[in-house]
């Protein structure tokens, strides 16, 4: 896998700050919406099937509050080409992280605060799992981030057929029929890389990861998720160095999209925890 580390393409990253733009990264690939200010910036990654519109209204609100954002079509994904060979989130976050870096380095202050929701949570444990330093806090929802063992929901015959297929018994074109009709509607409405990058994706567990993050780690959850559930992430806070969990009543799987309130005021009070460390640092006397 290589990406290149070149200027931007059909667009140019400009040292002057608060223009919204669409942003092509590494050569193309990975596009972005950028809103910058001098400020440290909050960026954003969207879940499996969706884009960086997922995050517009979140956008708009921290705007208001004068916070730069960031908002990423990941690739395969909206505006961004397909990636050239099956990704893991690790390989995800990797991308993410350079693209980051790129544009980061256009304002003063290279500090940001990541949000992932669903499999864009997926991608930011990786990341914040590396622990890169300009990562000041990390905020996750509706992220499933364990791998179940034994708990399949598939029908019987699938998985009889899935055990056969194995033996040799079940042509493959059988199964792929089968994956059609009992798979989920994210597996159905893929296919080629994007599917072989769905199966690996939903396989992977983060327990390792969660207990590298250094980062202050907010989970917000809906009460009502069942893509993720608040189980998970009740279990994701015991393995956590420094975290804290937010529930929602009444909201599912969709709560950062639906109801971003709650998301907002974590956002905010992180900034101003990272202002307030700014006029800290300035108030310290000079060392020689």
């Amino acid at each position: 896998m290589q990406w290149h580390h070149g200027a931007l393409c059909d667009s140019v990253v400009s040292r002057l700050t608060g223009v919204k733009m669409l942003r092509s990264l590494l050569e193309g690939a990975i596009y972005a919406q950028a809103d910058l200010n001098d400020g440290p910036t909050c960026v954003m990654l969207h879940g499996w099937g969706r884009s960086s519109q997922d995050f517009a209204e979140l956008s708009k609100r921290l705007a208001d509050e004068n916070i730069g954002t960031l908002r990423f079509d990941l690739p395969g994904f909206g505006t961004s080409p397909m990636p050239p060979s099956a990704f893991s989130t690790r390989d995800y976050a990797s991308v993410a992280s350079e693209a980051i870096a790129q544009v980061l380095s256009g304002v003063h202050d290279h500090r940001f605060v990541l949000v992932g929701h669903s499999f864009g949570g997926r991608v930011a444990i990786q990341m914040a799992a590396q622990n890169p330093k300009n990562l000041a806090e990390l905020f996750i929802s509706g992220v499933p981030l364990f791998r179940k063992v034994g708990t399949s929901k598939s029908p019987l015959i699938f998985r009889v057929a899935k055990r056969a297929s194995k033996l040799g018994l079940v042509p493959q074109a059988t199964m792929e029929k089968l994956r059609n009709h009992y798979g989920s509607s994210d597996y159905r409405n893929t296919s080629g890389t994007m599917r072989e990058i769905f199966v690996k994706v939903v396989n992977e567990d983060y327990r390792e990861q969660l207990l590298s993050i250094e980062a202050p780690t907010h989970l917000i959850w809906g009460q009502r998720d069942t893509s993720a559930r608040l189980s998970d992430a009740e279990e994701a806070l015991t393995l956590l160095r420094n975290g804290d969990l937010v529930s929602i009543v009444g909201q599912d799987h969709f709560q950062p999209v639906a109801e971003p309130d709650t998301l907002v005021a974590g956002i905010v009070a992180a900034m101003d925890r990272l202002r307030t460390a700014n006029r800290r640092d300035a108030d310290l006397p000079a060392t020689e």
